[in-house]
């Protein structure tokens, strides 16, 4: 209750999910005015250093942030005693080669790190013999996987489903983004796999959101009229079958 907690935002408010948090006397929201989380980025480093706050702990859950925060470290522009980042992809298994703004990051601003936290062994190991050096840079790395109930999911399996959706359409229901790396690879009941993705990344076949088009993995498409995206986004789920809505 007595300490004092500042949360910073790549862009403007764009849903009501932190007003609650917001409310409370202890409590800082920081928005740019950025629709763009690329386009926030510079707003967002001069709202950091705007602040003019000697921070205890700083706690960054993303790759991008993670850079920014650690490079404004090192420069003397924003006092942190206690750096603490949760590593938010698994990016040297999920990539041949890290995207540059990967390696930008960890150059100019992971050094800054004092605990960087894995969500699993297996994304330590990858990061520790991916990134060697900067491993031995970083304070410490520790593991703390999420939160979740596995006992409670696999109770809840047993249960039947209470939904609203159609008996004469088949479902496929999905949380989460929609990568291989969150096993979201689906399967139609001729075995064929659908490799679905959030984005389109140039030469990986994939599902696209905003498009709205599904390319299997054996090259074939099924196309809007075959294939509803139902509340884009997060919490996005499709349905294989005419468009009635």
């Amino acid at each position: 209750k007595n300490t004092q907690l500042t949360v910073a935002f790549l862009t403007k408010k764009l849903c009501h999910g932190w007003d609650r948090l917001g409310e409370l006397p202890n409590v800082s929201l920081v928005f740019t005015k950025s629709k763009n989380v690329w386009m926030g980025i510079p707003k967002l480093v001069l709202n950091l250093i705007g602040l003019r706050i000697k921070f205890d702990i700083c706690f960054t859950s993303h790759t991008d942030m993670t850079g920014i925060a650690g490079l404004l470290k090192r420069l003397h522009l924003l006092s942190i005693q206690t750096f603490v980042a949760r590593e938010s992809c698994s990016v040297f298994l999920r990539y041949k080669k890290p995207p540059l703004r990967f390696r930008i990051h960890h150059i100019l601003g992971y050094p800054a790190v004092n605990l960087l936290i894995c969500q699993t062994q297996r994304m330590k190991e990858q990061f520790v013999q991916g990134a060697p050096r900067l491993a031995r840079r970083i304070q410490a790395i520790d593991v703390l996987p999420n939160p979740i109930d596995l006992d409670q999911i696999r109770a809840n399996e047993q249960k039947p489903p209470h939904t609203n959706l159609a008996p004469s359409f088949r479902y496929i229901v999905a949380a989460g983004r929609l990568v291989l790396d969150y096993a979201m690879d689906l399967a139609d009941e001729s075995g064929e796999v659908w490799e679905a993705r959030s984005r389109a990344e140039q030469g990986k076949p994939g599902f696209n959101l905003a498009g709205g088009v599904l390319v299997t993995t054996s090259g074939s498409i099924i196309s809007v009229p075959q294939v509803a995206v139902f509340r884009q986004g997060r919490g996005s789920f499709l349905r294989r079958g005419p468009v009635t809505c």
